[in-house]
């Protein structure tokens, strides 16, 4: 979607300099890119995949999952923070050492943001495509989410409960509680990040064989990623 914007530079009293991008007719922030040197390399142990680097960002004295150093393409993995709700609040992950080993949790959401980072690097390398639409668009993943069936009762252990316009959640998978069964393996996250893709340039409406189609082309890209990603190992 296009915006006719005004642009603005904007700095805090730590000198931390944004350009803002605000839409002429609706006032609405429309983009926020950083200005200043705020990317900084995180290190982690992840449950999956071994000891893995991926930038992050400060804030204030804690470093959080975010990255918006590669290109114009943010990354942002918040815990999904409920037991009970649908729609809780999204909390960041914190880190003081910018070192996430600290448990399974911390792990298992420092691999989401390798993993999306790595996934979006395809993207740009194999596929010349700038993020999922192709136009530098944010991707937030909520990690550990829960999902309510019919009957009202709460699970995790979907793949991931899909993806909506940027967003993807990240399932706890069978044992829910520790970050060591979370389902975001490197398949897993490309085949959620592709649905973006397809809605963003086939359309494929999702149901009968549109639908089935959908589903394909992310399970698809979803195995040549992770062959991209892993290298020399058997996915």
């Amino acid at each position: 979607k296009d915006h006719l914007c005004w642009k603005h530079q904007v700095s805090n009293d730590s000198h931390d300099t944004e350009q803002i991008y605000i839409d002429a007719h609706t006032g609405e922030v429309v983009k926020t890119l950083p200005l200043h040197s705020n990317c900084h390399s995180g290190f982690g142990g992840t449950t999956m995949y071994g000891y893995k680097v991926t930038p992050t960002a400060l804030l204030s004295a804690n470093y959080i999952l975010q990255n918006d150093c590669n290109s114009d393409v943010e990354v942002h993995v918040k815990d999904w923070n409920s037991e009970t709700d649908q729609s809780p609040n999204k909390l960041d992950y914190f880190d003081s050492d910018n070192f996430w080993y600290e448990n399974s949790r911390i792990k298992s959401a420092f691999q989401s943001l390798w993993a999306t980072d790595k996934a979006l690097e395809y993207l740009g390398n194999v596929h010349n495509r700038n993020s999922y639409d192709n136009n530098g668009a944010t991707v937030n993943v909520y990690n550990e989410a829960m999902f309510i069936d019919n009957n009202g009762n709460f699970f995790g252990n979907n793949a991931s409960f899909g993806w909506t316009t940027g967003t993807m959640k990240i399932g706890r998978g069978d044992n829910a509680v520790d970050g060591r069964d979370d389902v975001n393996s490197t398949d897993v996250i490309a085949h959620e990040l592709f649905h973006g893709v397809t809605s963003t340039s086939a359309g494929l409406i999702y149901q009968n064989e549109s639908g089935a189609l959908n589903e394909s082309f992310s399970d698809i890209f979803g195995v040549d990623f992770e062959r991209w990603a892993e290298g020399a190992n058997t996915p």
